[in-house]
């Protein structure tokens, strides 16, 4: 766990800050969850067809499971634009979370049914790692969410071993090796993230940072820097525009992945104080 000091060495009116900020949230209600992107339609419980359904690609809307998603996308994978992937591992990562038919739970598939389920996630995969240098901050933020929240869905339920035979294999493929989960998937939606973290705005710089949060990983980049330390970088000069949620997601973030960027935090207090 971080250390006050390590935030902020010696500036006590700015640890003063941070902490009366998040009091602030505390008692507002405000917790650590991803921003919703309902106004772009791309978070929402049941998304408007209007962005997934078009002459270039499939509609996802009547799926009831993962692996419905996972098959009709390979179905039509040469067609599928930047946002229809996204699309993919936003439902993907919410009806893995769909509570299952009482029975269902453990049900077990036959070893080809595993394999080509298999083969379906890691086809997906494949195709969003060729398709990122085409992603907008949208897209990126809604991948990486999508996929941190299936893996930390897989971890919780491998601890807990109520994962059922299809989240399994999902389990199989993001964390049986864990090398292959930062340096094969995330690594490109990481650089091209980071290429383009000017253009975020300040939900999909909030939520970028939860999902890696989630995921307990701050991926280092070539200059020495993380990814963490970048995006609280560029948050400061946005830092009014964050709204009160925002402002959580960052804080808690950068707390559980022990980043010390003592104008961040200095910033964050600010904010909370003129609000």
């Amino acid at each position: 766990m971080y250390k006050p000091s390590s935030l902020f060495g010696s500036s006590h009116a700015a640890w003063l800050l941070f902490w009366a900020g998040l009091l602030l949230l505390s008692v507002t209600g405000f917790c650590p969850r991803p921003i919703s992107f309902a106004n772009v339609g791309v978070n929402q419980c049941r998304p408007s067809s209007t962005l997934f359904m078009n002459k270039r690609g499939p509609s996802f809307n009547s799926c009831e499971h993962a692996n419905e998603v996972l098959e009709l996308a390979v179905d039509n994978i040469s067609g599928l634009p930047p946002n229809q992937i996204a699309a993919v591992w936003s439902f993907v990562s919410r009806l893995m979370a769909k509570p299952q038919r009482r029975g269902g739970q453990n049900k077990a598939i036959r070893k080809e049914d595993h394999e080509k389920l298999k083969r379906q996630i890691m086809t997906v995969l494949k195709n969003t790692r060729q398709s990122t240098k085409k992603m907008r901050p949208k897209e990126l933020t809604t991948i990486t969410l999508g996929m941190a929240k299936i893996v930390k869905y897989v971890r919780d339920g491998e601890q807990s071993r109520r994962l059922n035979a299809n989240q399994q294999v999902f389990c199989s493929v993001f964390l049986d090796d864990k090398a292959n989960l930062t340096a094969s998937i995330f690594q490109p939606l990481t650089k091209r993230a980071n290429d383009i973290l000017m253009e975020f705005e300040p939900r999909y710089l909030s939520n970028l940072a939860y999902a890696y949060a989630l995921l307990e990983y701050d991926p280092k980049l070539d200059n020495g820097s993380t990814l963490l330390e970048n995006i609280a970088e560029a948050s400061i000069d946005v830092i009014d525009q964050f709204n009160a949620q925002g402002i959580s997601n960052s804080v808690w973030a950068c707390a559980k992945l022990e980043v010390s960027h003592s104008a961040f935090f200095r910033a964050v207090g600010d904010a909370v104080v003129r609000s």
